[in-house]
C-alpha cells in the first residue's frame, strides 16, 4: 500500500507513506502475520496533517494519537489460531 499527498497554500509540503504485509499460514490452525510501514514529509507540515500513530488500523495496542510527529517507521508480528469461527490473536 502506497500513500502520497502534496499540498500548496499556507503551508507547502509533501508527505508519503508505504505499508507491506505478509500472512502465511502455519499447520491447519495457526498463521503468522508481519507488517511493516514507514512514511515521511518534507516542507512545513500544518498539525493536522503530521503522521498521528495509534489505534487497531496503524498501531494496536496503543490509544490513537500514542505517536504523532513528521516521520515514523513501524513494524507488527502476529500469531493467530483460529477455534471454530472464532481468531485468537498474540500480537506485539
Amino acid at each position: 500500500e502506497y500513500f502520497a499527498e502534496a499540498a500548496t497554500g499556507d503551508f507547502e509540503f509533501v508527505r508519503s507513506s508505504a505499508t507491506l504485509r505478509a500472512l502465511t499460514p502455519i499447520g491447519r490452525i495457526f498463521r503468522i502475520a508481519l507488517e511493516t510501514g514507514a512514511g515521511t514529509s518534507w516542507g512545513e507540515l500544518p498539525v493536522q496533517s503530521n503522521w498521528y500513530l495509534g489505534g487497531s488500523r496503524l498501531l494496536r495496542g496503543y490509544d490513537p494519537g500514542a505517536a504523532v510527529g513528521s516521520s515514523f517507521v513501524r513494524g507488527r508480528g502476529e500469531v493467530s489460531r483460529s477455534v471454530s469461527s472464532v481468531g485468537l490473536a498474540l500480537f506485539g
